[in-house]
Formats: C-alpha cells, structure tokens, sequence
C-alpha cells in the first residue's frame, strides 16, 4: 500500500511541475525574455528582479505544491482505507489515526517551510 502511496505523490507532484512551468513559465518566458525591450516601459517597477529572488519564488512555490499534494495524498489514503466519505462514517475512523493523520501533516508543512527557508536565506 505504501509503494501505491508514495507512487501517486510522486505523479501527482509531477503532474503539478508540469502545470507549474506551462502556466507560469511560457508567460514568464514571453514577458520577460522575449518582449523585454518592447514591454519595459508599461512595467510598474523598472528594475528586473534578481536571481536571488526569483529562485525564493520558485521554492515558495514549490513547497505549496509539496504541501498541497501531500493533502491529495491524503484523500487518496481515506480512499485506500474506504472512509473518503466525509458524512457520519467520518466518525468511524479510529481517532489514533485521525491524530496520526493529523500529526504527519502538520510536521510535513512545518518541515517544508523550516527548509525552504533555510535555502532562500
């Protein structure tokens, strides 16, 4: 069950790169490397940003999706255990894994922003 878990992480976070760089990097390509010299004069602040802060944005970015996909991962363990019906049945949940569950996701979010501090510092 664990392989099938952290396979569908794996995919999902995959398919979430994907999105990330389609959505964001095609129009961030267009803007700021091919028009530059064409759209300087409607940008609100002239300077460009720095490396330094546009590789910050990429990992703030990143965690979300980390974290975000850890949430879905989570939906999907509900499913592997037939409790993703948020109803009554809810209830029927052992609450040591409830705390559990909620443990884990707590120390995974507090551990993606510990670190991706640390790399943007």
């Amino acid at each position: 069950m664990w392989s099938q878990i952290f396979e569908r992480y794996l995919q999902h976070f995959g398919w979430d790169l994907v999105r990330y760089f389609l959505f964001a990097g095609i129009p961030y390509t267009i803007i700021y490397v091919l028009l530059k010299s064409q759209l300087f004069r409607f940008k609100i602040q002239q300077k460009f940003p720095e490396f330094y802060h546009m590789r910050r944005e990429i990992l703030f970015s990143l965690s979300s999706m980390l974290i975000f996909t850890f949430a879905g991962t989570c939906v999907f363990i509900f499913q592997k255990m037939d409790t993703h019906k948020f109803t009554p049945t809810f209830i029927s949940i052992p609450l040591p894994i409830l705390f559990f569950l909620f443990l884990l996701s707590s120390s995974f979010t507090m551990l993606i922003s510990i670190g991706v501090t640390a790399l943007c510092t």
